[in-house]
């Protein structure tokens, strides 16, 4: 797992992002711009199919990299891993990051994760980055699914399971058209 950001959609604006070292940024550093470029794709009203509203989880292929994201309640959540990196294990911490993002937001604001107070708050931001306090809670989670053998996660893998079979996967050239050729060819 590389790189992880939440952003609201719509517009786009990044709530928070991992921070990465000198050396990690340079190597993926075309592929958050091709993030970027895959936000801008979701939109709020868009119809993600029947009995999905406004759920909707996807993969993205992107050279050796996969994009994996999750959006919930006008909220993305968004992962970089390896090609290799198992899709059933990237959808679970980005399930757990859902779950704990809505909830730290709901405490932080006074409300609940299942009631307004996440939404307003999240709706109110008006700075990028304004819960980069979430940031240490990201880089925990992604320890524990970065070591996969001793992973303990709060989520049921094997009801996941038959459910990532039903994502779309689709590949980054399709998804963004000439943006991404125009975002490559930058690298």
């Amino acid at each position: 797992m590389r790189f992880t950001t939440v952003a609201r959609i719509g517009d786009g604006l990044p709530l928070v992002s991992t921070m990465e070292s000198v050396q990690e940024e340079d190597e993926i550093s075309t592929h958050k711009k091709l993030a970027k470029a895959i936000l801008r794709t979701l939109q709020p009203d868009y119809d993600y199919g029947p009995g999905i509203a406004g759920a909707y989880k996807a993969t993205v292929l992107a050279g050796d990299y996969t994009f994996h994201y999750s959006v919930e309640s006008g909220v993305v959540f968004l992962c970089l891993c390896e090609k290799a990196y198992p899709r059933l294990l990237a959808f679970s911490y980005l399930s757990e990051l859902q779950k704990a993002f809505f909830e730290d937001v709901a405490a932080s604001s006074g409300g609940s994760s299942t009631g307004g107070g996440a939404g307003k708050a999240i709706m109110s931001a008006s700075r990028p980055y304004a819960f980069i306090k979430f940031e240490p809670i990201i880089q925990s989670t992604k320890r524990r699914y970065l070591n996969t053998r001793s992973l303990r996660t709060t989520e049921d893998l094997l009801d996941m399971s038959s459910r990532i079979q039903t994502f779309p996967v689709m590949q980054a050239s399709e998804l963004l058209g000439p943006e991404y050729y125009k975002i490559m060819g930058a690298s």
